[in-house]
């Protein structure tokens, strides 16, 4: 079929369309109730919790027959028979002969490919030569507090699936002594809190936690570290942690726009109002050769104004950084 409209489009008798279509995908999570986002060249959204149904936009691009089909058959049929007649017509071996038969020839070899050629293309339907998402193959990614995240990468290749999407996540344990694991992070030998400033259940601030901010972590690694800073303050006791799913979700509704942009102080401040906490937690690590710097700031979100902060030098490895996001959490608990 490809080499018959190969053929065919040197005789301009197909052409190339686009075809823009839509389509819905089921996503699914186990547990169930996970927060979805997808991610394209658009960016990061989120799209809510599962199960969900998300419309995609692909486009389809085909070869399809013109109305122009019929032509060089056409023609080159006319010609045979005016070259076949003129040649009759003449006496053998003169110059109209030679001609017409030259003339027969080459229009009967042109009728002989087009012909057939023509008969395949009305008969058959239009062939695919490439499909692909709009927007590039979007990755979903889903995550639960306690869990560790689940990705999937939609293939270029066959767009739309035709199974749903699962996402599977596994449970995390975050705080036990002698050995924890942070999703794809492993964290041997840490020592549990000890409770720093511990206060009754109805006095402790509600804090939003919200992501690390380094330029040189990948999201996931900033993500597993940012969790991992708000599992070790709601050890301590000093504080209520919001979810840190909850937090992209309000962002995403409230500020129509992805969670990773919200890094300066005054976005923080009203999602921190948003999700209902009184205090929130902006994070960042400065890094000079070999050393980081860990620096975490406590906003008072009624005042606005920064409350407390703490910072400390480490190893920019990540077992260091985790030694670093330690030492944060007991300064800021035990003020």
């Amino acid at each position: 079929m490809r080499a018959a409209l190969g053929l065919c489009l040197l005789f301009a008798c197909a052409d190339t369309q686009r075809h823009v279509a839509r389509s819905s995908v089921h996503v699914e999570t186990n547990p169930p109730g996970a927060y979805v986002a997808m991610s394209d060249s658009a960016g990061t959204r989120t799209l809510g919790r599962s199960p969900i149904d998300v419309e995609l936009s692909y486009t389809t691009e085909t070869w399809e027959a013109t109305s122009g089909i019929w032509w060089t058959p056409g023609i080159s049929g006319a010609l045979t028979l005016l070259g076949t007649g003129l040649a009759l017509a003449s006496d053998s071996n003169t110059a109209g002969m030679v001609a017409g038969l030259s003339l027969a020839g080459l229009a009967g070899s042109v009728f002989l490919i087009s012909f057939p050629i023509a008969l395949v293309l009305t008969a058959s339907d239009s062939t695919v030569i490439s499909q692909g998402y709009d927007l590039g193959p979007p990755t979903f990614e889903a995550s639960l507090p306690g869990y560790s995240t689940a990705t999937a990468v939609l293939s270029s290749a066959e767009p739309p699936p035709s199974q749903p999407i699962h996402l599977g996540l596994h449970p995390i344990d975050v705080g036990v002594p002698g050995g924890q694991v942070l999703g794809g992070l492993g964290i041997i030998g840490r020592e549990p809190a000890r409770g720093l400033g511990t206060l009754g259940a109805g006095e402790r601030p509600v804090i939003a936690v919200f992501e690390i901010h380094d330029p040189s972590l990948d999201s996931r690694l900033a993500r597993e570290l940012t969790q991992y800073l708000g599992a070790r303050l709601a050890e301590h006791g000093r504080f209520r942690v919001v979810p840190d799913a909850d937090l992209r979700v309000r962002l995403s509704e409230d500020k129509s726009r992805t969670y990773d942009p919200c890094i300066d102080d005054r976005c923080q401040i009203e999602i921190g109002k948003a999700v209902a906490a009184s205090r929130s937690l902006s994070t960042r690590v400065l890094r000079v050769g070999t050393t980081c710097t860990v620096s975490s700031t406590l906003f008072d979100l009624k005042t606005e104004a920064a409350e407390t902060a703490a910072s400390v030098r480490t190893a920019c490895t990540q077992e260091g950084l985790l030694d670093g996001l330690d030492q944060v959490a007991a300064k800021l608990s035990a003020k």
